[in-house]
């Protein structure tokens, strides 16, 4: 029986933790949204109900089931914690598994140049993307050589996508890249 009792006694501190808690984050509520809330419930009688019972409610039910109400506030605190490394996790890199192609920066140059009959698409090499094109030569490391890649990834939301571009290798390893080509997947 003292179980019980402890168990319910710490649920109704948390309870009434959670509700001060509450309290302190409306401190300074908007005043459109009390005024409006006030107009919802216009007999003086309701509204003590809900000033009164509402969080005694809240604070009972605490009394049961904190456990659950406990999990949830470390399992929220866990991934709060564990999202900038989930972040780093799922950026895009390439690797060296990815490459496929040594080319010449003119050849690239030559090749992706965009022809458009109806003058929409800059006659530059990789048309509207030419000035990432530029930055990505600008970047281009000592002794970098220029290979071509293609790699499956998928996205933060879950999406697959198919990416096609070049990247700047040196000494055995991938400097840095430009994404040329981008499909996403469709769900099926």
């Amino acid at each position: 029986m003292m179980w019980l009792q402890i168990y319910v006694g710490i649920g109704l501190l948390s309870g009434v933790g959670m509700w001060a808690y509450a309290q302190l984050q409306n401190r300074n509520p908007d005043l459109l949204a009390a005024h409006v809330r006030e107009q919802q419930i216009p007999d003086q009688r309701q509204r003590g109900v809900r000033k009164f019972w509402e969080p005694m409610l809240g604070i009972s039910a605490m009394g049961l089931v904190w456990p659950l109400g406990l999990f949830i506030v470390v399992k929220d605190r866990w991934d709060k914690w564990r999202e900038p490394v989930r972040e780093k996790a799922a950026a895009f890199r390439v690797r060296r598994g990815d490459l496929l192609k040594l080319h010449s920066i003119e050849q690239v140059a030559r090749d992706a140049r965009v022809h458009d009959p109806l003058g929409a698409v800059p006659d530059v090499p990789f048309g509207h993307l030419n000035a990432l094109w530029t930055q990505f030569l600008r970047e281009r490391p000592q002794d970098g050589e220029l290979w071509s890649f293609a790699c499956r990834w998928k996205n933060t939301w879950g999406e697959f996508e198919d990416r096609k571009g070049y990247a700047w290798v040196s000494e055995r390893k991938v400097m840095g890249w430009m994404v040329a080509q981008r499909r996403v997947e469709p769900r099926a």
